[in-house]
């Protein structure tokens, strides 16, 4: 193969969904697992994912729950993740400012609202307008899926063996 002198970045599932590490694989998949199970997903479902990162989420909801990408909106502020997103998912929205998905007409509102393994990578204020956007686009029946995560337990000493020997 020719060497085209471009330099390909990994993405973020390169190294966490599609490691080449099998114990990373099987982490990151546990926690897309437990972040769905209680969830009742349906081709119908309407979700918001807030800061959605390459779009891993989506092409879950979508290839194993049966979600309708055109009920699926994501919103990251990175051009780099918006760019993995539209590679992963290019049947579903994605924007860069969460100002770009409409504050949703009464009996509109999503289903659910992501926000998995955001508010950590947040100084307070930060904070404080990620969940003024957050209570923006709910509606009385939306449900919050927030995670951060935790580094206690068997995942978290497994994590932290990985890093030790790698």
């Amino acid at each position: 193969m020719a060497d085209t002198g471009r330099t390909i970045s990994p993405t973020y599932s390169s190294y966490t969904y599609d490691s080449p590490s099998k114990l990373k694989r099987l982490l990151h998949r546990h926690r897309h697992a437990q972040i769905l199970r209680p969830l009742t997903i349906t081709w119908n479902t309407k979700i918001v994912d807030f800061d959605a990162g390459d779009g891993r989420l989506f092409r879950v909801l979508i290839d194993q729950y049966g979600a309708d990408p055109g009920k699926l909106v994501a919103f990251d502020p990175e051009p780099v993740m918006i760019d993995g997103f539209r590679t992963l998912v290019p049947e579903a929205r994605i924007v860069g400012n969460s100002r770009e998905i409409s504050t949703p007409l009464p009996g509109n509102e999503p289903d659910y609202i992501f926000c998995c393994e955001v508010l950590e990578h947040l100084m307070d204020p930060q904070i404080e307008t990620a969940l003024a956007e957050l209570k923006r686009l709910a509606g009385p029946q939306t449900t919050f899926v927030i995670a951060v995560p935790i580094e206690i337990g068997p995942a978290g000493l497994l994590k932290n063996l990985f890093r030790r020997f790698n």
